[in-house]
Protein backbone atom coordinates (compact mmCIF):
# COMPACT_ATOMS: atom_id res chain seq x y z
CA UNK A 1 0.00 0.00 0.00
CA UNK A 2 1.18 3.41 -0.78
CA UNK A 3 2.29 5.12 2.55
CA UNK A 4 3.36 8.69 2.71
CA UNK A 5 6.63 9.38 3.98
CA UNK A 6 5.23 12.24 6.27
CA UNK A 7 2.76 9.77 7.73
CA UNK A 8 5.31 7.02 8.33
CA UNK A 9 7.61 9.87 10.11
CA UNK A 10 4.93 10.98 12.17
CA UNK A 11 4.43 7.65 13.75
CA UNK A 12 7.90 6.66 14.21
CA UNK A 13 8.11 10.06 16.07
CA UNK A 14 5.04 9.47 18.46
CA UNK A 15 6.05 5.99 19.16
CA UNK A 16 9.78 7.01 20.20
CA UNK A 17 8.12 9.88 22.37
CA UNK A 18 5.85 7.45 24.21
CA UNK A 19 2.99 9.72 22.66
CA UNK A 20 -0.52 7.63 22.16
CA UNK A 21 -1.41 6.67 18.65
CA UNK A 22 -4.10 4.12 16.47
CA UNK A 23 -3.88 3.58 13.32
CA UNK A 24 -5.84 0.86 11.45
CA UNK A 25 -6.79 -0.72 8.14
CA UNK A 26 -10.50 -2.42 7.15
CA UNK A 27 -9.93 -5.55 4.84
CA UNK A 28 -8.57 -4.03 1.66
CA UNK A 29 -8.46 -0.64 2.78
CA UNK A 30 -5.71 2.18 3.82
CA UNK A 31 -4.30 3.37 6.70
CA UNK A 32 -6.38 5.66 8.73
CA UNK A 33 -6.42 6.98 12.17
CA UNK A 34 -8.67 6.85 14.90
CA UNK A 35 -8.16 9.17 18.20
CA UNK A 36 -6.35 6.27 20.85
CA UNK A 37 -8.73 8.18 23.34
CA UNK A 38 -11.76 6.85 21.32
CA UNK A 39 -10.45 3.11 20.90
CA UNK A 40 -11.49 0.32 23.82
CA UNK A 41 -9.27 -2.29 24.74
CA UNK A 42 -10.19 -5.00 26.39
CA UNK A 43 -7.20 -7.82 27.21
CA UNK A 44 -7.29 -11.24 27.87
CA UNK A 45 -8.96 -11.84 31.66
CA UNK A 46 -6.63 -11.54 34.32
CA UNK A 47 -4.58 -9.27 32.39
CA UNK A 48 -5.73 -6.17 33.31
CA UNK A 49 -3.66 -3.02 34.07
CA UNK A 50 0.15 -2.10 32.80
CA UNK A 51 1.10 -4.71 30.38
CA UNK A 52 4.66 -5.72 30.14
CA UNK A 53 6.05 -7.42 27.32
CA UNK A 54 6.95 -11.27 27.53
CA UNK A 55 10.44 -12.32 26.82
CA UNK A 56 10.18 -16.07 27.33
CA UNK A 57 9.86 -18.04 23.95
CA UNK A 58 7.50 -21.66 24.24
CA UNK A 59 9.74 -24.13 23.89
CA UNK A 60 8.58 -26.77 21.50
CA UNK A 61 8.58 -29.53 24.11
CA UNK A 62 7.12 -27.84 26.74
CA UNK A 63 4.40 -27.01 24.41
CA UNK A 64 4.06 -30.90 23.18
CA UNK A 65 3.99 -31.88 26.94
CA UNK A 66 1.04 -30.00 27.78
CA UNK A 67 -0.81 -30.58 24.76
CA UNK A 68 -0.30 -33.89 25.80
CA UNK A 69 -1.57 -34.08 29.41
CA UNK A 70 -4.98 -31.27 28.18
CA UNK A 71 -5.48 -33.98 24.95
CA UNK A 72 -5.94 -36.70 27.73
CA UNK A 73 -7.71 -34.47 30.13
CA UNK A 74 -10.17 -33.65 27.04
CA UNK A 75 -10.51 -37.21 26.49
CA UNK A 76 -12.33 -37.27 29.30
CA UNK A 77 -14.41 -34.02 29.57
CA UNK A 78 -14.79 -33.33 25.81
CA UNK A 79 -15.07 -29.64 24.81
CA UNK A 80 -11.92 -27.75 23.59
CA UNK A 81 -9.39 -25.68 24.98
CA UNK A 82 -7.44 -22.99 23.08
CA UNK A 83 -3.74 -23.06 23.64
CA UNK A 84 -1.52 -20.21 22.68
CA UNK A 85 2.83 -19.49 23.05
CA UNK A 86 5.40 -17.07 22.46
CA UNK A 87 8.28 -16.43 20.35
CA UNK A 88 10.16 -13.62 22.01
CA UNK A 89 13.35 -12.04 21.29
CA UNK A 90 15.24 -8.31 20.20
CA UNK A 91 15.02 -7.03 17.29
CA UNK A 92 16.75 -4.06 15.14
CA UNK A 93 14.15 -3.47 13.04
CA UNK A 94 11.79 -0.22 11.84
CA UNK A 95 9.03 -1.30 13.07
CA UNK A 96 6.62 1.03 11.51
CA UNK A 97 7.89 -0.52 7.94
CA UNK A 98 7.45 -3.43 9.61
CA UNK A 99 3.82 -2.88 9.96
CA UNK A 100 2.92 -1.55 7.00
CA UNK A 101 4.68 -4.44 4.67
CA UNK A 102 2.67 -6.81 7.64
CA UNK A 103 -0.22 -4.88 6.37
CA UNK A 104 0.57 -5.45 2.81
CA UNK A 105 0.54 -9.00 3.24
CA UNK A 106 -2.58 -9.86 4.30
CA UNK A 107 -4.62 -6.96 2.82
CA UNK A 108 -7.96 -9.50 3.57
CA UNK A 109 -7.58 -8.81 7.26
CA UNK A 110 -8.41 -5.97 9.77
CA UNK A 111 -4.81 -4.67 10.57
CA UNK A 112 -3.76 -1.99 13.54
CA UNK A 113 -0.78 -0.61 14.40
CA UNK A 114 -0.80 1.06 17.48
CA UNK A 115 0.74 2.43 20.77
CA UNK A 116 -0.69 3.69 24.41
CA UNK A 117 1.18 3.90 27.79
CA UNK A 118 -1.24 1.15 29.39
CA UNK A 119 -1.44 -1.51 26.34
CA UNK A 120 2.85 -0.47 24.58
CA UNK A 121 2.76 -1.52 21.08
CA UNK A 122 1.28 -3.83 18.97
CA UNK A 123 0.72 -4.56 15.31
CA UNK A 124 -1.68 -6.79 14.04
CA UNK A 125 -3.71 -8.20 10.75
CA UNK A 126 -6.75 -10.54 12.52
CA UNK A 127 -9.20 -12.15 10.16
CA UNK A 128 -11.51 -12.16 13.58
CA UNK A 129 -14.29 -10.38 14.37
CA UNK A 130 -16.15 -10.37 17.23
CA UNK A 131 -18.99 -7.57 16.06
CA UNK A 132 -19.52 -4.79 13.65
CA UNK A 133 -22.24 -2.79 13.13
CA UNK A 134 -22.87 -1.30 10.12
CA UNK A 135 -26.41 0.38 9.00
CA UNK A 136 -28.16 -1.10 11.89
CA UNK A 137 -27.42 -4.60 11.23
CA UNK A 138 -24.86 -6.63 13.42
CA UNK A 139 -22.69 -8.75 12.18
CA UNK A 140 -20.33 -11.38 13.91
CA UNK A 141 -18.68 -14.75 12.90
CA UNK A 142 -17.23 -18.25 13.92
CA UNK A 143 -14.21 -18.51 12.81
CA UNK A 144 -12.69 -21.81 13.80
CA UNK A 145 -10.27 -24.85 11.99
CA UNK A 146 -7.23 -24.20 10.39
CA UNK A 147 -4.80 -26.06 7.47
CA UNK A 148 -3.32 -25.30 4.51
CA UNK A 149 -4.94 -24.62 1.14
CA UNK A 150 -6.79 -27.46 0.24
CA UNK A 151 -9.57 -28.75 -1.78
CA UNK A 152 -9.87 -31.62 0.11
CA UNK A 153 -13.37 -32.21 2.54
CA UNK A 154 -12.35 -31.01 5.93
CA UNK A 155 -11.34 -33.60 9.16
CA UNK A 156 -13.61 -34.01 11.85
CA UNK A 157 -10.95 -32.06 13.99
CA UNK A 158 -11.53 -29.27 12.79
CA UNK A 159 -15.15 -29.48 11.95
CA UNK A 160 -16.14 -29.96 15.82
CA UNK A 161 -14.31 -27.47 16.41
CA UNK A 162 -15.43 -25.04 14.29
CA UNK A 163 -19.11 -26.23 15.46
CA UNK A 164 -18.62 -25.37 18.46
CA UNK A 165 -17.99 -22.02 18.18
CA UNK A 166 -20.54 -21.51 15.47
CA UNK A 167 -23.39 -23.22 17.84
CA UNK A 168 -22.11 -21.12 20.75
CA UNK A 169 -22.57 -17.70 19.00
CA UNK A 170 -25.57 -18.65 17.62
CA UNK A 171 -27.07 -19.42 20.92
CA UNK A 172 -26.21 -16.22 22.61
CA UNK A 173 -27.46 -13.95 19.96
CA UNK A 174 -30.58 -16.42 20.12
CA UNK A 175 -30.78 -15.10 23.47
CA UNK A 176 -31.44 -11.93 22.57
CA UNK A 177 -33.18 -11.97 19.46
CA UNK A 178 -34.99 -14.91 17.47
CA UNK A 179 -34.14 -13.11 14.15
CA UNK A 180 -31.05 -13.45 13.09
CA UNK A 181 -29.24 -15.39 9.83
CA UNK A 182 -26.35 -17.85 10.23
CA UNK A 183 -24.68 -18.52 6.93
CA UNK A 184 -24.00 -21.77 5.81
CA UNK A 185 -20.64 -23.56 6.02
CA UNK A 186 -17.63 -21.55 4.47
CA UNK A 187 -14.14 -20.96 4.44
CA UNK A 188 -12.12 -17.98 4.90
CA UNK A 189 -8.51 -17.40 3.51
CA UNK A 190 -5.84 -16.22 5.63
CA UNK A 191 -2.06 -16.18 3.56
CA UNK A 192 -0.95 -19.68 3.16
CA UNK A 193 -3.90 -20.80 5.05
CA UNK A 194 -7.26 -21.13 5.66
CA UNK A 195 -10.26 -21.47 8.13
CA UNK A 196 -13.46 -22.52 8.62
CA UNK A 197 -16.15 -19.76 8.69
CA UNK A 198 -19.75 -18.82 9.65
CA UNK A 199 -21.73 -15.43 9.94
CA UNK A 200 -24.17 -14.23 11.33
CA UNK A 201 -26.29 -11.11 10.64
CA UNK A 202 -28.79 -9.69 13.37
CA UNK A 203 -30.82 -6.50 13.58
CA UNK A 204 -28.10 -4.37 15.73
CA UNK A 205 -31.81 -2.29 17.35
CA UNK A 206 -32.96 -5.98 18.75
CA UNK A 207 -29.73 -6.29 20.67
CA UNK A 208 -28.05 -5.00 24.14
CA UNK A 209 -24.41 -4.72 22.54
CA UNK A 210 -22.81 -4.26 25.41
CA UNK A 211 -24.00 -7.37 26.80
CA UNK A 212 -23.81 -9.23 23.82
CA UNK A 213 -20.17 -8.46 23.53
CA UNK A 214 -19.36 -9.86 27.00
CA UNK A 215 -21.24 -12.75 26.52
CA UNK A 216 -19.43 -13.97 23.74
CA UNK A 217 -15.75 -12.67 24.83
CA UNK A 218 -14.10 -14.86 25.11
CA UNK A 219 -15.43 -16.80 22.40
CA UNK A 220 -14.56 -20.88 22.05
CA UNK A 221 -12.53 -19.38 19.20
CA UNK A 222 -10.13 -18.38 21.32
CA UNK A 223 -10.94 -19.44 24.74
CA UNK A 224 -12.24 -22.87 24.63
CA UNK A 225 -15.86 -24.82 25.09
CA UNK A 226 -16.91 -25.20 27.80
CA UNK A 227 -15.58 -21.81 28.65
CA UNK A 228 -15.05 -22.25 32.41
CA UNK A 229 -12.64 -25.12 32.31
CA UNK A 230 -11.01 -24.23 29.11
CA UNK A 231 -10.32 -20.79 31.10
CA UNK A 232 -8.87 -22.62 33.91
CA UNK A 233 -6.85 -25.16 31.49
CA UNK A 234 -5.43 -21.73 30.21
CA UNK A 235 -4.63 -20.39 33.39
CA UNK A 236 -2.42 -23.49 34.73
CA UNK A 237 -0.90 -24.07 31.78
CA UNK A 238 0.27 -21.37 29.93
CA UNK A 239 2.95 -19.56 31.70
CA UNK A 240 2.87 -16.22 29.46
CA UNK A 241 0.50 -13.60 29.95
CA UNK A 242 -1.25 -13.21 27.10
CA UNK A 243 -1.77 -8.98 27.70
CA UNK A 244 -3.78 -7.99 25.43
CA UNK A 245 -3.58 -11.38 22.74
CA UNK A 246 -6.89 -12.45 22.05
CA UNK A 247 -8.06 -9.66 23.27
CA UNK A 248 -10.60 -6.87 21.83
CA UNK A 249 -9.91 -3.65 20.18
CA UNK A 250 -13.07 -1.58 19.58
CA UNK A 251 -13.50 1.63 17.93
CA UNK A 252 -15.08 3.95 15.13
CA UNK A 253 -14.24 3.78 11.65
CA UNK A 254 -14.03 7.45 11.15
CA UNK A 255 -15.27 7.40 7.79
CA UNK A 256 -17.59 4.61 6.92
CA UNK A 257 -19.33 5.17 10.31
CA UNK A 258 -18.80 1.54 11.36
CA UNK A 259 -18.24 0.28 14.81
CA UNK A 260 -16.12 -2.28 14.82
CA UNK A 261 -14.66 -5.05 17.61
CA UNK A 262 -11.48 -6.96 16.24
CA UNK A 263 -10.43 -9.70 18.13
CA UNK A 264 -6.67 -9.35 18.69
CA UNK A 265 -5.26 -11.90 16.85
CA UNK A 266 -1.92 -12.90 14.45
CA UNK A 267 -0.32 -10.02 16.10
CA UNK A 268 2.89 -8.80 18.12
CA UNK A 269 4.00 -6.56 20.74
CA UNK A 270 6.67 -4.86 21.10
CA UNK A 271 9.23 -2.01 22.28
CA UNK A 272 12.42 -0.55 20.75
CA UNK A 273 14.01 -3.64 21.21
CA UNK A 274 12.33 -6.62 21.97
CA UNK A 275 9.40 -8.40 20.41
CA UNK A 276 6.72 -11.50 21.59
CA UNK A 277 4.63 -12.95 18.36
CA UNK A 278 1.53 -14.67 19.41
CA UNK A 279 0.24 -17.85 18.05
CA UNK A 280 -2.86 -20.14 19.00
CA UNK A 281 -4.68 -23.01 18.26
CA UNK A 282 -7.70 -24.83 19.13
CA UNK A 283 -7.34 -28.17 21.29
CA UNK A 284 -9.75 -31.20 21.37
CA UNK A 285 -9.60 -34.73 22.01
CA UNK A 286 -8.47 -35.42 18.06
CA UNK A 287 -5.75 -32.62 18.20
CA UNK A 288 -1.82 -34.39 17.86
CA UNK A 289 0.58 -31.95 19.67
CA UNK A 290 2.99 -31.96 16.28
CA UNK A 291 0.04 -30.92 13.89
CA UNK A 292 -0.71 -28.13 16.49
CA UNK A 293 2.34 -26.65 16.48
CA UNK A 294 3.00 -26.72 13.10
CA UNK A 295 -0.54 -24.82 12.88
CA UNK A 296 1.38 -21.83 15.19
CA UNK A 297 4.25 -21.78 13.08
CA UNK A 298 2.09 -20.98 9.77
CA UNK A 299 0.02 -18.24 11.84
CA UNK A 300 3.50 -16.92 12.91
CA UNK A 301 5.03 -17.46 9.74
CA UNK A 302 5.16 -13.65 8.20
CA UNK A 303 6.06 -12.29 11.55
CA UNK A 304 8.80 -14.83 12.44
CA UNK A 305 10.27 -14.66 9.18
CA UNK A 306 10.15 -10.90 8.70
CA UNK A 307 11.49 -9.98 12.17
CA UNK A 308 15.48 -9.20 12.31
Amino acid sequence: MPVEQEFTNELTRLLQSGSAFFVYCLPDGTPRMADPADVRFTPWPGCEGTMEICTESTQRDEYRRALAVLIERLHKRGGKTVMSRTICGKHNCDMIQLAFDFFDAYPHSYRTLFYTPLTGAWMGASPELLYKIDNGRLYTMALAGTRELSKSPWDEKNTEEHLMVADFIEETIAAQTPTYCRSPLGTLRYGSIEHLLTEFTADASQLDVERLKNALHPTPAVGGYPRCEALADIAGIERHSRNLYSGLIEFEDTIGAQRLCIVNLRCMQFDAERYCIYAGGGITAQSDPDTEWAETEAKSAWLREHIM
